[in-house]
């Protein structure tokens, strides 16, 4: 029998939890229809859930049962509905001679709440509060994040590359770019962006960031996106953050994508690189993600022996 601690990842983003997963014999799940391009169900059609959203969360907590560890990508919400039992309390408060009322936060199962972007820039702190307060370790990931606010001290962890899937290739020298807007973000201001940083002399195309399938058209399934990007030379990573009304200074995972594939890919800050960092390499990242789950076993009662098995403390 397989005594290993078992890890169900929940939800996913860009395929993230799912590579994951794949790579470290954990589990996933995810919605079907929230993975119209596929970057979850190509791992394994296992990690997907057909069905309306209250189907999926039956089916997310009859999986999280028989797990020793949640590992959540979906946000604060996700952590509430799964992992976080609310506990109202009246206690003596001695000093007034009278009593207290308040909540504790008992997570069901030791969970970790990773953060990727947009669910946690979007929702104020206060919002966060229940679920980071229950959790074993809050992650990050990109280093932006960690100047938000948050109730424990957050960890970066770098978004992992798949480099097997995005493996290295011989890139067009074609003068093309490409340049994928999110929400609201104009064409002629990423243009004039582009031509103050001297840029302005590539052919460029603009496409909208796919949301859904017929929401913009044509679209691109995660396992071509390979095909699809290094036709062009050059990669724009200008993402304008409707938030704070000013451009991103992370590096999307469309990017890295990029540079795993060779492209020379502009940052925000107008650099070029086109060879991926290694700690974004799906392998390296895997094995910092081992280390974290390890030690929130350990703060939650549990550890992992030498073996890998997970047992109560004092018997490894």
């Amino acid at each position: 029998m397989d005594e290993r601690p078992k890890v169900l990842h929940v939800w996913d983003i860009g395929g993230n939890g799912a590579a994951l997963a794949k790579v470290m014999g954990h589990d996933c799940i995810h919605r079907a229809s929230n993975d119209p391009y596929h970057g979850t169900r190509m791992y394994s059609d296992r990690f997907v859930v057909r069905g309306g959203p209250r189907w999926f969360y039956a089916q997310a907590w009859w999986r999280a049962r028989s797990a020793d560890l949640l590992h959540i990508h979906g946000g604060h919400r996700m952590a509430e509905r799964l992992a976080v039992r609310k506990m109202d309390y009246e206690r003596p408060y001695p000093s007034e001679g009278g009593m207290v009322m308040g909540r504790d936060i008992v997570p069901r199962k030791p969970y970790i709440l990773h953060y990727h972007g947009s669910d946690v820039w979007d929702h104020q702190s206060g919002s966060r509060r229940i679920a980071e307060l229950g959790a074993a370790r809050i992650l990050v990931s990109t280093p932006d994040l960690l100047k938000l606010e948050y109730e424990k001290e957050p960890t970066y962890v770098p978004t992992p590359i798949d480099t097997g899937l995005f493996a290295r290739r011989d890139i067009p020298n074609n003068n093309r770019g490409l340049a994928i807007l999110i929400g609201d973000q104009g064409r002629d201001d990423t243009l004039r962006r582009l031509r103050e940083y001297g840029f302005g002399d590539i052919e460029w195309t603009f496409r909208r960031r796919q949301y859904g399938h017929g929401s913009h058209g044509s679209i691109t399934m995660h396992k071509d996106m390979p095909a699809m990007l290094s036709k062009y030379q050059y990669y724009c990573d200008f993402k304008w953050n409707r938030v704070h009304n000013k451009w991103h200074e992370a590096t999307s995972q469309t990017a890295l994508e990029c540079m795993s594939l060779g492209m020379s890919t502009i940052l925000h800050d107008g650099s070029v690189r086109d060879t991926l960092p290694d700690e974004h390499r799906l392998e390296n990242v895997a094995e910092r993600i081992g280390e974290i789950h390890r030690e929130a076993m350990e703060t939650r009662g549990m550890m992992v022996d030498g073996t890998g098995r997970a047992v109560p403390k004092g018997r490894a």
